[in-house]
């Protein structure tokens, strides 16, 4: 269809009452706009911008209503804008838009005609669109993509720092893996991540992919979050236990070295991520559980931001100078942010903590009665024997001014 045609095609306005309109039209303008988000760093010249899904559309619309009732249809077009629910657009241009209109702009002036300006923006279907994100799935799409941003960044890495953190890792960690599928892929992965950085001036890229697949693998042990997320943090802390000294020292190091620290130090907290995200059913079952692994990744965020604000120097214009990777910590701060967010999820569906101080003797099996109810099976009394450790004597006899926990 030429543009001709398309412009002699009506356009059709179904208002959220259901009525039909066939005003004449005027002016065809639209605004096309993405959300995005600016950062700005202190010491980098210009602006990131992260660009995500388009938003809605806007539409300038011109009706004009003409003839002796003109004025009737007007005010009836008027009522029905008053309805909430969204118009449909049968528009000669645009096809079928889905909008909502912001407001009305009437002009009576002519007689014999009423214009009416709107600015209407397009919108879902739904207020609260129903997500389709599985947390763990965008999660690892996150730690992968980071991953990725290293690989291309750190193009001279510290080889002796490397292979320090990497021995490290290893000696911490193998004693705490309770399985033995997972500690036989763990000393092969280890294996590899050695080989790599023995070769790494020959192959850098699968060097640093051998240490990131070495780093993620207590994401994927069978144990509990608690325990994994000990096997990252231990070596967290001997990574920046290795800088410190005074701010000048700090700032002397070499490049390389701090390159290497911040790519490492990225990949330990994606790998805390993606444990958090992978939790056995018994880790987030109260709400301090939750809350604990949330104060554990910030305080490690939080840590590894500041150590490496210590060692910027410069604004990177000559090579002496050192800043951070904005993409890294852009995309870091993203992963965090949603983990975090996620947990706070779970939080509100964990168990929260009571307790109690009695005021007379009494067991476990009539408070398991008291706070959880009556229960077929005996799961709440060995609930409560679990979380008051009271030993054997206090388990029939509880004494007055006892305090009992409990979670509900």
């Amino acid at each position: 269809m030429s543009w001709i045609e398309q412009l002699k095609s009506k356009l059709t306005i179904i208002t959220g009452d259901g009525k039909r309109y066939e005003p004449q039209w005027k002016d065809a303008k639209v605004i096309v706009g993405y959300n995005v988000t600016e950062f700005n760093f202190p010491n980098v010249k210009g602006t990131y911008v992260d660009k995500r899904e388009q938003i809605g559309s806007k539409f300038s619309l011109e009706l004009y209503f003409q003839g002796d009732d003109h004025l009737d249809i007007m005010k009836e077009f008027v009522r029905s804008a008053e309805d909430k629910r969204p118009w449909t657009i049968l528009h000669p241009f645009y096809d079928v838009l889905n909008v909502q209109p912001e407001g009305l702009s009437i002009d009576n002036s002519d007689y014999n005609v009423s214009k009416i300006t709107i600015t209407a923006t397009q919108t879902i279907e739904r207020v609260q669109p129903v997500t389709t994100i599985i947390p763990a799935d965008k999660i690892d799409e996150d730690v992968e993509l980071i991953n990725e941003v290293i690989v291309k960044q750190l193009t001279s890495p510290d080889a002796s720092l490397l292979l320090s953190q990497v021995n490290d890792f290893s000696v911490k960690t193998t004693p705490k893996i309770e399985n033995d599928i997972d500690g036989q892929e763990f000393i092969n992965k280890t294996s590899l991540a050695k080989e790599g950085i023995a070769n790494i001036s020959t192959n850098r890229v699968d060097a640093i992919q051998y240490v990131q697949n070495l780093l993620l693998a207590p994401a994927k042990f069978n144990q509990s979050v608690k325990s994994r997320l000990n096997m990252i943090s231990s070596n967290f802390d001997y990574l920046t236990n290795q800088i410190t000294g005074t701010v000048t020292a700090i700032k002397n190091l070499p490049n390389d070295f701090k390159n290497t620290f911040e790519a490492f130090g990225a990949s330990l907290l994606a790998s805390l991520c993606s444990i958090m995200s992978l939790p056995l059913d018994s880790d987030y079952g109260t709400r301090e559980d939750v809350n604990n692994s949330i104060e554990s990744l910030l305080n490690m965020y939080n840590s590894y931001i500041s150590s490496l604000d210590s060692m910027e120097i410069g604004t990177g214009g000559n090579p002496q100078d050192y800043q951070p990777n904005a993409e890294t910590i852009i995309y870091l701060n993203n992963l965090v942010s949603f983990t975090v967010s996620n947990l706070f999820t779970i939080a509100k569906d964990a168990k929260q903590e009571r307790s109690v101080i009695l005021t007379e003797d009494s067991d476990f099996i009539t408070l398991a009665h008291r706070f959880y109810g009556l229960k077929q099976t005996d799961e709440t009394i060995d609930e409560l024997i679990l979380n008051n450790n009271l030993g054997l004597n206090g388990i029939l006899n509880i004494k007055k001014g006892t305090e009992i926990t409990y979670y509900i």
